[in-house]
């Protein structure tokens, strides 16, 4: 796990315009899932994702992240947002 997210971190950092499609693919289905199981619209979903993808590249270039979890895990608070 530790490799793959190192990875992920650098691509990110790099500005990897597949590599970005590619979270997008994997991620994206899962974000409009939830948003429509709580009354949201697809293009919450996309908002949404967009948010979280903000600020998952706002965190790994903070002088101070530490990634102690998968970077998948960054999803798993919607939650709250619509909770």
């Amino acid at each position: 796990m530790k490799n793959t997210n190192t990875k992920i971190i650098a691509e990110l950092k790099t500005g990897n315009c597949d590599f970005y499609n590619q979270m997008y693919e994997q991620n994206y289905q899962f974000v409009e899932r939830f948003v429509l199981k709580n009354n949201g619209t697809v293009d919450d979903g996309k908002d949404i994702f967009q948010d979280i993808m903000l600020v998952l590249i706002e965190k790994i270039y903070a002088d101070d992240f530490e990634l102690t979890a998968s970077l998948s895990t960054i999803f798993l608070p919607l939650g709250k947002i619509f909770g």
